[in-house]
């Protein structure tokens, strides 16, 4: 197996002054919770008879890997490092990795799938990610099956991405519909502005009618508010002459 086909270093877990170097994404790492019953020295010897207790413990492994498992009790790191399955096994619920399902990937070969998902490969996502230890176990194809899962999950990226264009397209054909129907309904209002002005001809009540047209035109969508900018200034009386009797 190549040097180029192992995955990189991502972090380095120091214990004290020993540091574990880590390998691969820990999203696609596999962590199981589970409940194991240990043996209570203590206890034993005290009640004279063998006691057990029931203890948390994890098995840590990355996808495909047969030799590089840790099985330990749960740490409280653990817990939040793997949130997800650390609530999931809290609950009761099947602790299964997020992402596609491995069997997507071979329709016509369910065989395959299920040879993947015995090496604990159960996603896709976690096929692409395959360290080079863990292609060696799995043996011949499994260059193929990575290579397999990166070109599908590049191609859902790039389908995901289509999606969102389209999306934002209906998006800008929805505004232009509203845009033209507030077009033309400004359009209506100014036809029947102009019909009015043209239609008040020397009608002495002309600058009440334009001004009621002008109301119709400017007024917001279900108000009510009237605003007379359009209406002659009242005429104010003339002053009383000087000396008149009031």
């Amino acid at each position: 197996m190549s040097q180029g086909s192992f995955s990189q270093h991502t972090a380095i877990d120091w214990k004290g002054h020993v540091g574990v170097v880590k390998y691969g994404n820990d999203a696609q790492t596999i962590a199981l919770f589970y409940n194991r019953s240990v043996h209570n020295p203590v206890k034993s010897r005290q009640a004279g008879t063998p006691i057990h207790d029931d203890v948390d413990y994890v098995r840590i492994q990355q996808p495909g890997e047969r030799l590089n498992i840790v099985d330990r009790p749960v740490q409280q790191e653990d817990k939040a490092r793997f949130p997800r399955q650390w609530a999931d096994y809290t609950s009761n619920r099947e602790q299964i990795p997020e992402g596609t399902p491995i069997d997507l990937l071979f329709p016509a070969h369910p065989n395959v799938g299920a040879n993947m998902r015995g090496l604990g490969v159960y996603t896709i996502e976690q096929c692409a990610e395959l360290s080079g230890h863990a292609m060696d176990v799995i043996g011949m194809g499994a260059q193929e099956y990575v290579n397999r899962a990166k070109e599908y999950l590049d191609a859902a990226g790039k389908g995901v991405g289509l999606h969102r264009l389209h999306q934002e397209l209906e998006d800008r054909d929805s505004k232009i519909r509203v845009l033209e129907a507030q077009v033309g309904s400004l359009k209506g209002q100014l036809d029947q502005l102009l019909s009015a002005v043209q239609g008040a001809g020397d009608n002495p009540l002309a600058p009440r009618v334009v001004t009621d047209a002008v109301q119709k035109a400017v007024a917001a969508p279900g108000g009510s508010v009237k605003h007379d900018f359009m209406k002659p200034p009242a005429r104010k009386r003339p002053p009383a002459a000087k000396g008149a009797a009031s």
